[in-house]
């Protein structure tokens, strides 16, 4: 469902970002998707997006194959995971659920993941496992924890991927959260709108243009809704905001486009920012989490360590 709604929004989206350009610009290393999903992403491609490279970069083995080198973007890998490699992934599972029962209860029910997009996944009874909803099923958990609220809340999500971790934090039980503000791609955020739509997200609003913004203003706060927000308009919507979020997406930015995001979080004076990125380097252009432009007004109030992968987190707050 919604096929043909999201490749509507994806023209549209690709006009408006050649009329945008200036303070944000696609990283170097995103180029490739700008001509990859002009000529691959229709309607067949959308139902099978997690088993395309319309998902790279968003998941990783063990689900999908291994071997995805630059010059395999180009291929498909619908055929799924080859056996000997699911033997591996399936281990890989099983530890990174010991890793995450370290730091957090959860049900297996808390890490099921849903089909759509067509995963590639590891069954156990009626719970469909990935890696993909471990790591989300961490993320939210982790949220919660940290910035647990009897009120009403607001997030901004900078690379929030096809929106998992926003229809984890919409649906979640310990936090209230109202206006759910998502920022990516215009080549991903299409894959976000079809994501949630399909999910049973009924509250999806794109912000693209000028005139979206007026159908911000008529929203209701008490709302709960997803706002897919393209990443030139950040800088005119202005809502009370209590947590950033970026979880490995500022790592393969530029310290400009960073920049860009950073001085909106100021200016819109988001009270916490939850980070979870490398403090390293694989691209010229990539910037480490320690040497981020983080406004002065914030301090850094937790540093933690990433229990699937060399990574860090760390939480600011004003």
């Amino acid at each position: 469902m919604f096929e043909r709604e999201t490749i509507n929004l994806y023209d549209k989206l690709k006009l408006y970002a050649e009329r945008n350009s200036g303070s944000w610009e696609h990283s170097p290393v995103e180029d490739w998707k700008i001509d990859y999903f002009s000529l691959n992403l229709n309607e067949d491609n959308l139902v099978n997006f997690r088993r395309t490279p319309l998902a790279n970069g968003m998941i990783n083995f063990p689900d999908r194959p291994l071997g995805c080198k630059p010059e395999y973007l180009l291929k498909s890998w619908i055929s799924g995971i080859p056996f000997w490699q699911k033997i591996k992934g399936a281990r890989d599972i099983i530890l990174e659920l010991y890793k995450l029962r370290s730091r957090f209860r959860f049900k297996m029910s808390d890490v099921c993941d849903s089909l759509v997009g067509n995963p590639c996944y590891y069954k156990i009874g009626k719970i469909y496992l990935t890696d993909f909803a471990i790591r989300m099923c961490f993320y939210s958990k982790y949220i919660e924890r940290e910035f647990l609220n009897p009120g009403r809340i607001n997030i901004l999500e900078v690379g929030g991927g096809f929106g998992g971790l926003c229809l984890k934090l919409l649906s979640s039980k310990n936090l209230d959260v109202g206006f759910y503000i998502l920022v990516e791609l215009p080549e991903i955020l299409p894959l976000s709108y079809w994501y949630l739509r399909n999910s049973r997200c009924n509250k999806v609003l794109t912000v693209i243009s000028e005139e979206d913004l007026d159908k911000l203003k008529e929203k209701n706060l008490n709302d709960k809704i997803a706002i897919l927000a393209a990443p030139w308009m950040l800088k005119k919507i202005d809502i009370n905001l209590d947590i950033f979020v970026n979880t490995m997406s500022f790592q393969h930015m530029t310290r400009e486009n960073i920049g860009y995001y950073l001085s909106e979080v100021d200016r819109l004076n988001v009270r916490n920012l939850y980070l979870v990125n490398r403090d390293l380097t694989r691209d010229p252009t990539d910037v480490k989490i320690s040497d981020y432009p983080i406004p002065q007004k914030y301090k850094l109030i937790k540093q933690d360590k990433y229990p699937f992968s060399n990574h860090i987190i760390k939480i600011y707050s004003l």
